[in-house]
C-alpha cells in the first residue's frame, strides 16, 4: 500500500464514520415514529383480528407504509456503510500491522467477514494480512 493510499482510506474511514453517525440516530427515529404509529393505530394483526374496520385500515396501511419504506431505506444505507466501514477498517488495520485477531478479538459465529470481500480489498489496496508470531 502507498504511503498516498493510506492517507486517502484514512479519511475514507473518517468520512463513513461521520456518515454513519448522521444516518445512525434518523434510523432509530424512524423506527420509533413507526412504533409509535402501531401502538397508536394498530397493526396488521388488529385488522386481523377485527379490531380495525377495513376503511379504516386503508387509511392507517397507506400511512404505515410511508413510514415502513423509508424506514427500510435508512436501514439498508446504514447497514451498507457498516459493512464497507468494516472491510476497510480492517484493510486499514492490516496496513498498520494488526492481525485479524486484534482488530476483532471476539466474533460471533456465523458474523465472520467474509473471506471474498477481504481478498478482493487486499488487492485493491496490495495489502497482506499479517500472520501472528
Amino acid at each position: 500500500m502507498t504511503r498516498e493510499q493510506y492517507f486517502a482510506l484514512r479519511s475514507e474511514l473518517k468520512e463513513m464514520a461521520q456518515k454513519i453517525k448522521s444516518i445512525r440516530p434518523q434510523y432509530r427515529l424512524s423506527q420509533k415514529t413507526l412504533s409509535l404509529f402501531q401502538n397508536k393505530n394498530g397493526s396488521l394483526n388488529d385488522y386481523y383480528e377485527g379490531r380495525i374496520n377495513s376503511s379504516k385500515w386503508e387509511l392507517i396501511r397507506s400511512e404505515h407504509n410511508v413510514l415502513d419504506d423509508a424506514r427500510a431505506k435508512l436501514h439498508v444505507q446504514l447497514f451498507g456503510l457498516q459493512m464497507d466501514f468494516r472491510f476497510k477498517h480492517m484493510i486499514y488495520c492490516f496496513a498498520r500491522g494488526k492481525t485479524r485477531q486484534q482488530i476483532e478479538p471476539k466474533v460471533r459465529k456465523g458474523n465472520e467477514p467474509s473471506r471474498w470481500k477481504l481478498e478482493e480489498l487486499m488487492k485493491k489496496y496490495d495489502v497482506k494480512e499479517p500472520v501472528m508470531a
